[in-house]
């Protein structure tokens, strides 16, 4: 892996005032430690709490540890690179870097060292600085646009230093007689301070920066320009590429060794000047595209990992029972922080596995600190610069409680509660196990997962389809079902979505995205190289392994509308075997809400088929079309719908109008069961309706999972 989030050079800090609380696990196993990390100024005390109930608020204490005497601690924000191994300048002497500005800012480095660099400043200026404190020279530019890639080019012949801009001459200015410069740590995208200390750090793009012995023709300069050439020039000291396929991703192609290391995670996979314009996203790929440039897209602000030390342990008993935990982390002045996490099993026993959300939970932290100047997330745009860049999503960050991050845990909290109430075995894992270990899920006969199961990754999908294809079953008590693609780093804790569209306005693109141009072609992952966007648009249509999709939205989550569902089947032994159930309209009342998933021919049916090409499958299946027969063996069991809502078609377009939802069971032979509830808050009314309890049972039944009593 590239990215090494211990890594932190000597770096300016930000002072972040309040209670915070985090822990880099997202779930454990028995008789392992977990870690809390907290700043706060004054003590705080942490209590460990199971969450039996079905909701995070009827969580059980099970132990209370010693008071901690907290303190505060500081952010060090700002994606950049840093080079170890910086040059000793002298004459001829030549910095080039290609650069895209998405925020202005005071001062904000593009490439240096101490007693050199190309920087800008207020309303996007380029300067180049050259010399020691005493003997110091600048050259000026004018103001440039942002959002709009330039060239600059500075050189220092022994005598006067020179800055181009897009082609042409800004300026020169004479030097001292004499100057060199020593050795010292360079960065890309930020520069140091009197200390040494990273600051002024640039938000925006930089792509194929270069230092040179020897000097840049005013002939070479345009010509570089004009054409976008991206390769190194002859003489190159250092030339930095950030090619995210093969090799280094920060290394250096000059053969001097300068290789960069990446702070605070900057985003990669983003075209530079030659690929401006949008893909067609049906058949594009950055790997084979020569004109993609790889630059780099780096954020003043940037946090993925706050790097506070660990305040507290607590080491999980050997015997702890696999579930939902979580810690209570309250100051003196009563006001209290919930890191949450998962137990799984130590011996794995059950038949039914379940999955938390763990990859919606870490989305929906998009307040971590609760102030405007630190947020910013996949639902939450930084205000700076209003649009969704591409998100590495980091799970060591706070969560302060607000409702958004909450309702992803009490979304799924009422399915266990159920299941511990019917006396029906499980171990309960994170999505994030999975990913660590392909062969754990071939131990169970189902897999179940409650709540809001939005977000998938590649891996998650196909190791899913495989185990139903091998008989495996799966029950979905979800909405909105894997929806958005992500790709992990495990070992760093970080997610990665890219939330772009490709509708430009005034039409409507996919909720929570942009299509500013600055996402232009930018959809592809770096971590896994593969196009992101949602599942469907990436090649994993959703309906593929569920036979649903995700159909709409209505707002708020837990207090908004709700409705019941009329059952389309019922004679199907579902509905009889082994428990009678009384199917007359409402059937699972107020299960039906905030979001919802139909069939996909109920969605051919009413909105019609996908209007825009997409990548192909990569299971090799058409797309869905009603002249030819795609769902064979599954069930339409009932059908809700909310009038007033926002409704999704099949290219995820919204407009207002009647959302559904709808029960499913798909049922072909040689694979397994799959059966959809439909709805986020499926699971909220099991614990209160005998009828709908009874018809999971009867699933379960049908699946090999059965209570205690039934064997």
């Amino acid at each position: 892996m590239s990215d090494d989030l211990d890594f932190l050079p000597s770096h300016e800090p930000t002072d972040i005032p309040g209670f915070h609380a985090y822990s880099d696990q997202v779930g454990l196993a028995p008789g392992e430690t977990f870690r809390i990390r907290v700043s706060n100024d004054g003590p705080v005390t942490c209590t460990i709490l199971r969450y039996d109930g079905p909701s995070v608020a009827s969580a059980t204490p099970i132990e209370t540890l010693p008071p901690i005497s907290a303190h505060l601690y500081p952010l060090h924000r700002g994606s950049y690179v840093y080079v170890e191994r910086g040059i000793a300048v002298c004459a001829p002497f030549t910095v080039e870097v290609w650069f895209r500005t998405i925020a202005d800012a005071p001062l904000s480095g593009l490439i240096g060292q101490t007693g050199f660099c190309l920087a800008l400043t207020q309303d996007n200026r380029p300067i180049f600085r050259f010399g020691g404190s005493a003997d110091r020279v600048e050259v000026h530019g004018p103001p440039l646009p942002l959002k709009t890639w330039h060239h600059v080019v500075g050189f220092f012949d022994g005598a006067r230093i020179a800055l181009y801009i897009d082609g042409r001459l800004a300026g020169s200015a004479r030097t001292p007689p004499g100057v060199s410069l020593p050795a010292e740590p360079l960065r890309l995208g930020a520069l140091p301070d009197d200390q040494g200390r990273t600051t002024a750090l640039f938000t925006g793009d930089l792509c194929a920066p270069g230092l040179y012995a020897g000097l840049f023709s005013a002939r070479r300069i345009a010509s570089r320009f004009w054409n976008k050439t991206l390769r190194r020039a002859p003489h190159a000291l250092g030339y930095w590429k950030f090619d995210a396929l093969q090799g280094r991703p920060y290394r250096d192609v000059s053969g001097n060794g300068r290789h960069g290391r990446p702070v605070n995670y900057p985003i990669r996979m983003v075209p530079g000047p030659r690929r401006t314009t949008d893909s067609d996203w049906s058949t594009y790929d950055p790997t084979s595209d020569p004109d993609f440039g790889h630059a780099i897209r780096l954020m003043a602000d940037a946090v993925v990992d706050c790097r506070w030390p660990v305040a507290a342990e607590w080491q999980a008993p050997v015997d702890l029972r696999s579930g939902q935990y979580g810690v209570c982390v309250t100051d003196g002045a009563g006001a209290s922080r919930h890191v949450h996490f998962v137990v799984r099993p130590s011996r794995p026993s059950a038949k039914l596995m379940c999955l938390s959300t763990t990859g919606t939970r870490i989305a929906y932290n998009f307040k971590p600190f609760d102030n405007p100047a630190f947020d910013y997330g996949a639902y939450y745009p930084h205000p700076n610069y209003p649009m969704m860049m591409g998100e590495m999503l980091g799970v060591r960050r706070p969560a302060t409680g607000d409702e958004w991050e909450t309702y992803t845990v009490d979304f799924e909290l009422p399915f266990y509660a159920w299941l511990d109430a019917k006396d029906l075995a499980y171990d309960l894992y994170t999505e994030w196990d999975v990913e660590a270990e392909p062969a754990l899920m071939d131990r169970y006969t189902a897999v179940a997962f409650a709540g809001h199961s939005e977000y998938w990754t590649r891996a998650r999908f196909e190791r899913l389809q495989a185990f139903v294809r091998r008989g495996g079953h799966v029950l979905s008590m979800s909405g909105n079902t894997a929806y958005w693609r992500v790709s992990l780093d495990l070992e760093n804790g970080v997610m990665e979505v890219r939330k772009h569209s490709r509708v430009p306005m005034p039409a409507t693109p996919t909720p929570s995205t942009t299509c500013d141009p600055l996402a232009n072609a930018a959809h592809w992952h770096q971590l896994d190289h593969l196009p992101g966007a949602t599942m469907r648009e990436a090649g994993w249509p959703e309906s593929s392994l569920l036979g649903v999709m995700s159909n709409g939205w209505t707002d708020p989550p837990m207090p908004g509308p709700r409705a019941g569902y009329r059952v389309l089947t019922p004679d199907h032994p579902v509905f009889h075997t082994p428990r009678p159930i009384h199917t007359v309209f409402p059937f699972a009342q107020d299960a039906a809400g905030y979001e919802t998933d139909i069939s996909v021919r109920t969605m051919l049916e009413r909105c019609g088929g996908p209007k825009r090409p997409q990548y192909p499958t990569r299971d090799g299946h058409a797309i869905p079309d009603l002249s030819v027969s795609f769902d064979a063996g599954l069930t339409v069991l009932a059908r809700a719908v909310l009038p007033k809502s926002v409704v999704l078609d099949y290219d995820s377009n919204w407009f207002e109008g009647e959302m559904a939802g709808e029960m499913t069971l798909w049922e072909r032979p040689g694979c397994g069961i799959v059966f959809c509830a439909g709805s986020v808050l499926s699971s909220d009314v099991l614990n209160r309706d005998e009828n709908f309890s009874n018809l999971i049972l009867n699933v379960l039944n049908r699946m090999g999972v059965k209570t205690k009593f039934e064997w």
